[in-house]
Order: C-alpha cells, then sequence, then structure tokens
C-alpha cells in the first residue's frame, strides 16, 4: 500500500537546516537554549547547499574530532582481508604504490560495475534520504555476517576509527550518513530470514533485511509485522529498530520495544553481544537489548533481530470530519467500541490533502462529494474478516447517530483498501516536493493540532503567511499524523526557505511542545538535526546517564559520532 517505497521520490530540498539547527542551539544568549555539556569538537558537517545563507550562519559548525584517524590504503588492505569477495569493499583510495589501479571489489546492486571506484559511487552512501546531508566517507564496506562486523569493528577500535552503520539509509534527521569522513558499514548483504515460529509467530532475521519483504515473508503465512512506513519499500529492519520507528500500527502494536524479543548486537570491540532470545517472558536481570533500540547505532551495530509478528486481517475506513473536536470525539468512541481490533488512526487535515490532490496527472480524486477541513482513516484488524468488517460497520452506524462524521466510506476488499490507505501514506511526497520543514512531535490530545494553529497564528501575525497558498512567503502549515498515539508532523511550506522563516519557527516549536510536556521527536530519532535540541526533552541528569552508558559500550567514541549527543 505504500506509494513512498522509492527513497529517492523526494524532491532535493535547498536547506540547510542542519546548520541552522546547531547554529541556533549554541547562540544561547540570542535563544534562550541551554546547551547539553559536550565535547570540544563542534562544527558541521558538509552540507548542501551551504551558500544559501550567509556565512555567519556556519559559524557554529561541527569539528572533525582529531582523534579519528584517516582511513588510508593500510585500512583498505586490511578490510579486504575481512572481506574477501567481490562486492565486500568500496573506496575512492588509491593504491600509493599503483595509483591507476582500480580501487574497489564493490558490486551491489545499487552501483553499476563501471563506476566501483569512482567518487560518484560513494555517494549514493554519503548523502541522506532528503539530501541535507552529505559526508565525504572514501570507504564503505558490506559485510556479509555478523563476524565480518566484528572484525571490522575490532579493527576500527583497535585503529581508532570512526564508524557509520547503515541500513536503506531512509534516516530524515541525518543519522544514516557520515558528517566527515567516517566509515560507512552498510549492512544491505546481511539479508537472510533466520527462522520463523508459524505456531508463535516469531521472527528471526538479519538487520539487512528490507522490511517490505519481511512483510512478504510473513503475509502468506498468516502474519503480519508489527511495523508499517511509508519507506518500507527501502528502510530496513535493523535501522528501524535502532531508530525506535513507530509508523501507522503503533497504536495496536506498541513501539519496537514490546515487540523486539531479542537482538544480536555487535559491540564497538568487536565482542557479539547474543540478546537474540525468542523467549516472551525472561525476569533475569538487566535487559540490555532495550539500550539500543533507538540508539542509533550509538553503541554498537545490531545485526540480528527476533521479532514478534501477529495475525491480520484488516477493513479500513475513511471519515470526513468538520472540526478537531469530532476528531477527539471520534476517537473515544473508537476506544469504547472498537478498542481490540483498533490497529490505526490517522490522521491529516485540507492543507495536506491539497498538497495530495494538486500533486499531479496521477493524483488521486476527491474521496467524498464535499471538500472537509479534517480526515481520519481508522483500520481495524482481527483474525475474524466477517467480525471485523460488521464491528467497523456498526462502528460507523454509531457515528452518525451522534452526528461525528460529515461523510465517510469502508473498504470491503483488498483493492478498496489499498485505495483509502494510498491517500494516506501519499501525502508526505506530495508535500516535501515543495521547500518544506517536517517536524515530528508527540503531544498530548488538546495540543496535538494546537500546535499548527498557534504556528499558524504566530506567522500570520509576522506577515509571513496569509493562508493556504496566499499572498506570504509561507504557502502553508499543515498536519498529519498518527493520531492513536499523539505523533504528528506539522509541515511548513514556503516559496523561500530564508532565514526569516527558520527564525519564526525554529526553536520556537520545539519550546512549544516541551513547556506542554511533548517530545521534540517522536519517531524519527535525533541523528545529527535534533541533538542539538535533545535538552528540550531530556534533563541533565538524563543525558549525562546517556553519556556514561555511550561511554561504557564506546569508550573511544567511534560508533555513529556527533549524532543523538552533541
Amino acid at each position: 500500500m505504500s506509494f513512498l517505497s522509492s527513497a529517492l521520490c523526494l524532491r532535493s530540498l535547498p536547506l540547510t537546516r542542519p546548520a541552522l539547527a546547531l547554529a541556533l542551539a549554541q547562540s544561547a544568549c540570542r535563544w534562550s537554549v541551554r546547551p547539553t555539556p559536550g565535547p570540544p569538537f563542534c562544527r558541521l558537517p558538509s552540507i548542501r547547499s551551504i551558500s544559501t545563507y550567509p556565512p555567519s550562519w556556519a559559524a557554529a559548525l561541527l569539528k572533525r574530532n582529531p582523534q579519528f584517524k584517516s582511513l588510508d590504503w593500510t585500512d583498505v588492505q586490511a578490510f579486504r582481508t575481512i572481506l574477501p569477495s567481490p562486492g565486500g569493499v568500496l573506496t575512492s583510495i588509491r593504491d600509493p604504490t599503483n595509483p591507476d589501479a582500480t580501487t574497489s571489489s564493490s558490486s551491489s546492486a545499487s552501483v553499476s560495475a563501471d563506476q566501483l571506484d569512482s567518487q560518484e559511487a560513494l555517494q549514493a552512501y554519503n548523502t541522506d534520504w532528503l539530501k541535507l546531508y552529505r559526508g565525504q566517507a572514501p570507504v564503505v564496506l558490506f559485510p556479509e555476517t555478523t563476524a565480518h562486523v566484528a572484525a571490522i569493528l575490532r579493527y576500527c577500535q583497535e585503529h581508532r576509527l570512526a564508524v557509520v552503520p547503515q541500513g536503506g539509509n531512509t534516516c530524515v534527521t541525518g543519522a544514516s550518513v557520515p558528517v566527515f569522513d567516517e566509515l560507512i558499514l552498510n549492512l544491505a548483504k546481511l539479508n537472510r530470514v533466520r527462522q520463523f515460529d508459524p505456531v508463535g509467530g516469531v521472527l528471526v532475521s538479519d538487520a539487512g533485511c528490507i522490511l517490505q519483504n519481511l512483510e512478504a515473508y510473513v503475509e502468506p503465512r498468516g502474519f503480519t509485522m508489527p511495523l508499517d512506513l511509508a519507506a518500507k519499500g527501502s528502510c530496513q529492519i535493523g535501522g528501524n529498530v535502532a531508530t525506535n520507528a513507530g509508523g501507522v500500527h503503533f497504536l495496536k502494536y506498541g513501539s519496537l520495544h514490546g515487540s523486539v524479543l531479542g537482538l544480536e548486537v555487535v559491540l564497538p570491540s568487536g565482542e557479539v553481544m547474543d540478546l537474540l532470545s525468542t523467549l516472551r517472558k525472561d525476569s533475569t536481570g538487566y535487559d540490555l537489548k532495550q539500550l539500543f533500540i533507538g540508539a542509533e547505532g550509538t553503541l554498537g551495530v545490531i545485526t540480528g533481530v527476533a521479532l514478534q509478528t501477529a495475525p491480520f486481517l484488516p477493513v479500513a475506513v475513511l471519515l470526513g470530519l468538520n472540526s478537531y473536536k469530532q476528531a477527539l470525539d471520534t476517537y473515544a468512541l473508537a476506544q469504547k467500541h472498537i478498542y481490540q481490533n483498533l490497529s490505526a488512526f490517522e490522521f491529516w487535515d485540507r492543507e495536506c490533502f491539497n498538497y495530495l490532490l494538486e500533486s499531479g496527472a496521477n493524483a488521486p480524486s476527491e474521496p467524498f462529494a464535499s471538500t472537509y477541513p479534517y480526515y481520519i482513516l481508522v483500520e481495524s484488524s482481527s483474525s475474524d474478516e466477517d467480525q471485523n468488517q460488521e464491528s467497523l460497520s456498526k462502528f460507523l452506524d454509531i457515528l452518525l447517530q451522534n452526528k461525528l462524521m460529515g461523510d465517510g466510506t469502508i473498504s470491503f476488499d483488498q483493492s478498496q483498501f489499498n485505495r483509502l490507505w494510498a491517500y494516506r501514506e501519499s501525502i508526505p511526497s506530495a508535500v516535501l516536493r515543495h521547500p518544506s520543514l517536517a517536524y515530528d512531535l508527540t503531544l498530548d490530545y488538546p495540543h496535538f493540532y494546537q500546535v499548527v494553529e498557534v504556528l499558524r497564528d504566530r506567522l500570520r501575525q509576522m506577515g509571513l503567511y496569509d493562508g493556504y497558498k496566499g499572498r506570504g512567503n509561507v504557502q502553508a502549515i499543515a498536519g498529519l499524523g498518527h493520531f492513536g498515539d499523539g505523533n504528528i508532523h506539522v509541515c511548513v511550506v514556503a516559496k523561500d526557505l530564508n532565514k526569516e522563516v527558520f527564525e519564526a519557527v525554529e526553536p520556537f516549536i520545539y519550546e512549544w511542545a516541551a513547556e506542554r510536556g511533548g517530545s521534540i521527536s517522536a519517531e524519527h530519532g535525533l541523528g545529527i538535526l535534533k541533538a542539538p535540541y535533545l535538552h528540550y526533552t531530556r534533563s541533565e541528569v538524563v543525558i549525562r546517564t546517556m553519556r556514561q552508558i555511550k561511554t561504557v559500550f564506546d569508550p573511544h567514541g567511534i560508533m555513529n559520532p556527533y549524532k543523538v549527543l552533541t
């Protein structure tokens, strides 16, 4: 059902937002931001289109940690010993004794053979999904086994080489690409299903398995993955776990902290921490696997995942609503009448929908005869399809009796189900085709959509916003998200993403969310993009403890440096 399976479908954004994030976070006197203590190496990464902004904006940039060694030909030879198979090493580093020789043994599917020794081939791995970040890693490694990963990390720690673990590279916070010249450890070749329990539904796989491929594996066996993302055609399960990805089914299955039964992790020392249990209950000491879920590769490399899947027969209904209060009341009734089967409760506003309906020749048509300011997609799933459809139909009747919807439509087959989900899943690409800022917040229901309204009022008073595609520079301030878990994505679309727009939105939106007990990152993680703002969500005690944990696992700081903790 995903319309976002290609990571390259999104527009290249002419935006140096990471530079702004760090510059703003470190300008404490002007912005009243309380920077967290950190190492003295603070310069920003190589950002595309950095000339878009005045040089002063890039004044407080990250500096490369001088403790890290630069990769050279000796390292390349060592890695080729570890990964002797064709396709194991991609590098632009030349043999100093024979500089004209081919420098790569890689032949990955995404890089053609005639490009293997070129800088262009490396850029695919150095550049993030939204084209905001571009590192300068001269080496990409493609291990095929956990033993390969262990040998690589052992070597890297010994020689003080910084490492960036990389899955499908669909991260939107810069966590999966280098900041400078760190080694990229790409897990695409760790892509085997290790075992599946057809009775209990427990799946054990390598970390490099693509989420959509795992869904295709378990679906014929009567199960579904507990995680569903728009990027599922590209993202890998190890990366999903490393960022604690949420997705549309969080409401039913919860976070990966609950769905993940076990992990296999390679520590920076090269030691393999075998936590790959398939047991549902095990109360024997510290549950260490939880530390790696959401750590974004800063503590070690996840190489194996044991995951609880579930039986799944879904039905969906799309609703048009006239007020945000109707959304609140509809969710309350859903909790009361279809709680057992409720698997998704998705929300978007009219400004989001406008971008989708205006997105081009293949844009979908209006689902209803009338237009509405808010839309809800409700999904119900159970092991009994007939009973599930009947309960959802009764739920629709209750909504009609309570006059809580303007219109609605229900899916009666897989084609209709996919069509309804296509509306929701196509919106991000439709919006992000335009110069946009996107925020990933968690807020309690009274504030869930209020953040959009407050931001509209703020930018309207500043003369930047005059309604949808009005006379102001800001063309839209739209909201969509996972209503069932309080996760809203706020999109600010502008003709020109200039300094004035940034100053109007950041860090105001983070401060506003923090003052109301919200989170600045619901499901996308921190990466480098939000690392300077961690103190809005976590206390000094928590951040200090996180640093101590980082030091225990990674005393030399080689794992995904400059991310999460600045």
